[in-house]
């Protein structure tokens, strides 16, 4: 689903200051979708998209069991990224949601422990170069290798 180009909305903001508002397919599907749910989101009765005119950006906003109105999503364009941003902060998720999260912090962790150990064997590849430039030709020339860092020296 593509979200209007930016000449559309400078149109749509156009016509609301003037009272005459018509929204495209697209910008009430994300309303629709954020009511009655989809795939992605189980939906809320309460909520709704808006524009915020004061802060030119888009919102879903959803009543609590109070009745106090509150901001679920924002976003500066109507597309799918509201509807997983309420998806993201669902607090019905409950376990599957902390789940979700503890999964994606050890995938972060292991990604950044990867990185570090590629970039502490690349260091070690560039000594064992400079190694072998200094002192391989006492040892049988530069495409011996002089240590075998699994095995120690030979």
């Amino acid at each position: 689903m593509a979200a209007p180009a930016p000449s559309e909305f400078h149109d749509m903001l156009r016509l609301a200051q003037q009272g005459y508002v018509h929204f495209p397919e697209s910008v009430q599907d994300i309303d629709r979708r954020a009511r009655e749910g989809d795939e992605i989101w189980r939906g809320d009765p309460t909520m709704g998209l808006f524009f915020n005119y004061i802060d030119s950006r888009w919102e879903i906003l959803g009543r609590d069991e109070h009745g106090n109105q509150y901001v679920a999503a924002w976003s500066e364009t109507p597309d799918l990224g509201l509807i997983q941003s309420l998806a993201r902060g669902d607090w019905r998720r409950g376990r599957a949601l902390a789940a979700e999260l503890a999964k994606s912090n050890e995938r972060a962790t292991k990604d950044r422990d990867d990185k570090i150990r590629e970039a502490r064997l690349e260091r070690i590849d560039q000594a064992a170069h400079r190694l072998r430039k200094v002192v391989g030709h006492h040892y049988g020339g530069l495409s011996r290798k002089i240590f075998n860092f699994s095995e120690g020296p030979r």
